[in-house]
C-alpha cells in the first residue's frame, strides 16, 4: 500500500466515522423529541379526559380524549422511541471511540485494517440506514471540512423534510462530480 493510498484510506475512514456520528446523533435527537412529544400529548389528552368527566361534558368529548391518550401512547410504544434513541446514543458513543482511535494512532496499513474491521463491527449493530439522512450528514460534513461544493450530493426539500421517516427518491440521487 502506497503512502497516498494509506492517507486516502485513513481520510475516508475518518470521514465515514464522523458522518456516522452525525447521523446517529440526529437519529437520537429525533427519537428523543418524538418520545417527548408523545408523552406530552398523552398527558394533555389524559388531563382533558379527566376534566371532561368531572365537568360532566358530553361523553363523546371524554371518549375522544381517551382515544387520543390511547392512540398516542400506543404509537409511541410501537415505535419504541425511547429504546431506539438509546440505541443511537450507544452507536454515537462507539463511533466516537473509533474516531478517537483514528486520531490518536499513527497511520499504518495494519492499523487501518484493524480500525476498518472495528467500524464494520459497529455497523453490524446499526438499524437500516436512511440514505437521505445519510446524505444530509455527508453534505454537512463536507461543508464543515471545507472540501468544496463539488463533493456535495444534491437533495431536494421534500427528501430533506422526510429524511427521518423514509427515503424519498433516494434511488435517483447521484453525486455532482
Amino acid at each position: 500500500m502506497t503512502d497516498a493510498n494509506l492517507t486516502q484510506g485513513w481520510h475516508d475512514l475518518l470521514f465515514g466515522v464522523r458522518r456516522s456520528v452525525r447521523y446517529h446523533t440526529r437519529r437520537r435527537r429525533f427519537f428523543d423529541r418524538f418520545h417527548t412529544l408523545a408523552s406530552a400529548l398523552a398527558v394533555l389528552f389524559g388531563s382533558a379526559t379527566v376534566y371532561a368527566l368531572f365537568r360532566q361534558w358530553d361523553p363523546r368529548v371524554a371518549a375522544a380524549c381517551a382515544v387520543g391518550v390511547t392512540a398516542t401512547s400506543t404509537f409511541d410504544l410501537v415505535v419504541g422511541s425511547a429504546t431506539v434513541a438509546r440505541l443511537h446514543a450507544d452507536l454515537v458513543r462507539r463511533f466516537l471511540e473509533l474516531e478517537k482511535s483514528l486520531v490518536m494512532h499513527t497511520q499504518s496499513p495494519e492499523r487501518l485494517r484493524e480500525l476498518t474491521a472495528e467500524r464494520l463491527t459497529i455497523e453490524a449493530d446499526e438499524p437500516p440506514v436512511l440514505h437521505n439522512l445519510n446524505i444530509i450528514c455527508h453534505n454537512e460534513l463536507v461543508r464543515a471540512a471545507a472540501h468544496g461544493d463539488q463533493h456535495l450530493v444534491p437533495l431536494g426539500y421534500p427528501a430533506r423534510l422526510l429524511a427521518h421517516v423514509f427515503d424519498l427518491g433516494s434511488h435517483t440521487i447521484r453525486p455532482t462530480r
